[in-house]
C-alpha cells in the first residue's frame, strides 16, 4: 500500500500519539500509517512546506515531524518523488500520486479544502462515514479485512455504490478474476453488473459439473454474452475443493462472498462481503487457477 499524505493528515496522526481512547477512524488512521506494509509517499519539495507548517504549530510538533521523517527513512518506509516546486500544494500531491503510481496508492486529505481530481483514490478524513468511499479507503489501507453486509448495505443503491467504490480503488484496473461455481449472470446480479464494462479482461473460473449452473457450452455463452465476447474467457475444473469458492481478484485485492454472488442484494439477510489486500493470497490464488482448464 502507498499513502500520499497531506500535512494536515500528518498533524492528525501526531495528535493520536498521546495515550487516550480513540474512535474507530482514529485507530484506522494510526494503523494505516504505522503498518509495515505501508509506504509513505511525499513530494521531495513538500518536506520544507511541512517543516514550516509544524514550526508554526509549535516546537513539540516540529520535533514530532523531524522524528517521523527520520523514522520513515530508517525503516525504508519513505518514498520521495521529485515534482516541480512551482506547483500548488494540491498539484504537488497529485503529481506525487500519479508520477510513480502503483496499484493501491491513495491520497489522504484532512478535509475538502484540497479537491483532488483523483477522487476515487482520495480519502477525506473529515468525511468518513461507514460505508462510504472515504471509510472504505481508510479501512482498506489498514491491511485488515473490510466487512460489509445487509446491515449497512440495506438498499440496492447503497450496495451498488459501495461495490463500485471497491472496483475504483485502483486506477483503470485491466483484469479481474472471478471464481464462481454457478455464474448466475443476469441483470439483478449487483456485483456482476458493477464488474461489467469496467475491465478490459474478465477471466472466469467455474465448476465443470453441469448441475452447477449448466453445461460448459451454456456457461461459456452466458458469461461471454454478459461480460463481452472479446474480453472474457472461462476455464473449468472438477476439483470441488477450489470451485466452491466465491472470489473476485483485482491484482492483490480480494473480495470473498459468503453466498452466491447473485444473492448479494438487500432482499437477502445473511450475506457478507469480505475485502482484503493481501500479496500472499495473490500467490495462492494464481496457484489455484492454474488447475483450471479451457473447455
Amino acid at each position: 500500500m502507498f499513502l500520499v499524505l497531506d500535512k494536515h493528515i500528518i498533524y492528525e496522526y501526531f495528535k493520536l500519539l498521546a495515550p487516550r481512547k480513540k474512535v474507530a477512524k482514529e485507530l484506522d488512521l494510526q494503523v494505516s500509517i504505522e503498518s509495515t506494509d505501508s509506504r509513505i509517499v511525499l513530494p521531495r519539495c513538500y518536506l520544507e512546506k511541512c517543516e514550516e507548517y509544524f514550526k508554526g504549530i509549535g516546537t513539540a510538533y516540529f520535533e514530532f515531524y523531524k522524528s517521523f521523517i527520520d523514522g520513515l527513512n530508517q525503516t525504508s518506509k519513505l518514498e520521495l518523488i521529485d515534482v516541480p516546486n512551482s506547483l500548488t500544494e494540491l498539484q504537488k500531491l497529485e503529481t506525487c500520486f500519479i508520477k510513480n503510481y502503483k496499484p493501491y496508492t491513495f491520497i489522504f486529505f484532512k478535509d475538502e479544502n484540497l479537491q483532488s481530481k483523483y477522487l476515487n483514490q482520495s480519502m477525506i478524513y473529515d468525511r468518513i462515514a461507514e460505508p462510504n468511499k472515504n471509510w472504505l479507503i481508510l479501512r482498506f489501507a489498514t491491511g485488515q479485512v473490510v466487512i460489509q453486509n445487509k446491515k449497512k448495505l440495506n438498499s440496492r443503491i447503497k450496495t451498488e455504490s459501495f461495490i463500485d467504490s471497491v472496483f475504483c480503488l485502483q486506477i483503470n484496473p485491466k483484469r479481474v478474476d472471478i471464481i464462481d461455481s454457478y455464474f448466475n449472470v443476469f441483470s439483478s446480479n449487483i456485483i456482476f453488473n458493477c464488474i461489467k464494462g469496467k475491465f478490459g479482461c474478465v477471466k472466469c473460473f467455474s465448476s465443470a459439473n453441469p448441475n452447477h449452473g449448466g453445461s460448459k457450452p451454456v456457461k461459456i455463452k452466458n458469461v461471454k454474452d454478459f461480460f463481452g465476447k472479446n474480453k472474457t474467457s472461462i476455464k473449468f475444473s472438477n476439483n470441488s475443493s477450489i470451485t466452491h469458492e466465491r472470489i473476485i481478484r483485482i491484482d492483490s485485492l480480494f473480495i470473498e462472498c459468503t453466498h452466491d454472488f447473485a444473492e448479494i442484494n438487500p432482499s437477502n439477510l445473511n450475506w457478507s462481503l469480505l475485502i482484503k489486500h493481501c500479496k500472499e493470497k495473490e500467490k495462492d490464488h494464481l496457484s489455484k487457477i492454474a488447475n483450471y482448464s479451457p473447455a
